[in-house]
């Protein structure tokens, strides 16, 4: 199922924006460059939520997604 979050444009570069799915589970996109990536908001080590404020996923630097919890840093472009 495809949803429109956004047009390109509207995001800034890196940039991020966030995504309900249901009461429980919600996505974010990232914009690096012309490529837009898509995670699962959640932090694979504690299981909450990464982000910090709505739509705030990045560290200082823009370079990477940032765990708000413990500071754990994936990379944007495969989130490992």
């Amino acid at each position: 199922m495809a949803q429109r979050v956004c047009r390109l444009v509207e995001l800034s570069d890196p940039g991020t924006r966030e995504l309900e799915i249901d009461e429980w589970r919600s996505v974010f996109v990232v914009r690096k460059g012309d490529r837009v990536f898509a995670y699962e908001n959640s932090c694979p080590h504690t299981g909450v939520a990464l982000n910090w404020m709505p739509d705030r996923f990045l560290d200082r630097e823009a370079a990477f997604i940032q765990c708000d919890t413990h500071g754990a840093r994936f990379r944007i472009d495969d989130g490992a």
